[in-house]
């Protein structure tokens, strides 16, 4: 039993365009960058506030000798990690949706 059809998406309206050509990737890809961004905004502050809460949490630990190599240690592997995590991660997933993006273009292109 199937269900209603349903109604064409974006995509869809996008290909059928005037002018013969398909037109749906620079659209995906504007698409993608924007997404990226927004995912990036959004992890922003709970990443901020985690990593702060438990690097400010460790600061007691710098005035014990025995934990202090361990608080350092810690408290700068938090750092570098959200560093990564609020910088590198989202380069790294556009350069590579890029280079997809790219390849897939390359292939429905006629010769």
């Amino acid at each position: 039993m199937a269900g209603p059809a349903q109604p064409a998406g974006d995509a869809d309206q996008l290909r059928h365009r005037p002018g013969g050509r398909d037109q749906s990737r620079p659209q995906i890809r504007k698409t993608a960058a924007r997404a990226i961004i927004e995912a990036s905004i959004s992890r922003m502050r709970p990443v901020i506030l985690a990593a702060t809460t438990t690097i400010l949490g460790m600061l007691p630990l710098l005035t014990e000798q025995f934990l202090q190599s361990m608080a350092v240690t810690i408290m700068g592997g938090l750092a570098f990690a959200s560093i990564l995590t609020l910088v590198a991660a989202p380069i790294s997933y556009y350069v590579v949706f890029s280079r997809d993006a790219k390849r897939v273009e390359a292939v429905q292109e006629p010769a």
